[in-house]
């Protein structure tokens, strides 16, 4: 049935829930930053509009690396996944057990989200204190480029993660994703100018590194108990 309120319904699941919570909160994040950076090189460092936009190169080069590194590492822990659990099977027929099928938990795909999410909060503290303390303009570009691959690196984790737990639904499930993290964003982007007017880059860079903070709590409990989750509130492979 093509309703999208039932997709955006997949929240009541708590492992979708907390998977689409730290997607959201890194994009919004995401746009934060490009919207405080574009503010950052013109009235910290008093660069030019067009000098400014060269500036993003450097976050884009980032997201352009993270994606396609964070894209192939989760092919790899799911194939890495599925030999262990094939030379544990192997092992088990030997003593007498069963044929089964092999099935590779999709949570096999977030175990490296730690890797992106630990360059999103390095870059995040470091982007705001550096020009907060108007500390050199190539420290934060170093920043930006951790802070874009780290963003796109567990863009790939998530996404992929989704698109296994509803199998069928790939189209939809990444119509929810864009709804919520555009969501997230809109409403980050429309306070984030008056937070640094009020407690300045870095405390606002701070309180959006503490944010991350909370939702990489949860999309932890993903990686260890996501497969239980699923097992007892859902979804199932029918959902």
């Amino acid at each position: 049935e093509n309703n999208p309120l039932l997709d955006l319904a997949t929240v009541r699941y708590p492992a979708v829930a907390l998977a689409l919570l730290h997607f959201g909160v890194m994009f919004c994040m995401f746009y934060a930053n490009s919207t405080g950076q574009s503010l950052a090189y013109e009235t910290v460092y008093g660069l030019l509009q067009g000098e400014s936009g060269l500036c993003f190169l450097a976050s884009g080069f980032g997201t352009i690396v993270g994606a396609i590194s964070g894209g192939r590492t989760t092919d790899i822990l799911l194939i890495r996944k599925k030999r262990i659990l094939t030379e544990k099977a192997n092992q088990n027929q030997e003593k007498g057990a069963p044929c089964v099928d092999i099935v590779v938990p999709a949570e096999a795909r977030l175990e490296a989200v730690w890797v992106g999410t630990i360059l999103i909060l390095a870059g995040t503290i470091a982007s705001g204190w550096f020009i907060d303390k108007h500390i050199s303009l190539a420290g934060v570009l170093v920043m930006q480029f951790v802070f874009g691959f780290g963003v796109c690196f567990t863009y790939q984790s998530i996404s992929n993660y989704l698109i296994d737990v509803f199998p069928t639904k790939s189209a939809r499930i990444t119509g929810v994703q864009n709804f919520w993290r555009n969501i997230f964003g809109a409403v980050l982007v429309q306070v984030f100018p008056t937070m640094l007017s009020s407690i300045g880059w870095g405390w606002s860079y701070t309180v959006m590194f503490f944010l991350i903070m909370l939702s990489f709590a949860g999309i932890m409990v993903v990686v260890f108990k996501g497969t239980v989750l699923r097992k007892r509130y859902g979804p199932s492979a029918k959902s």
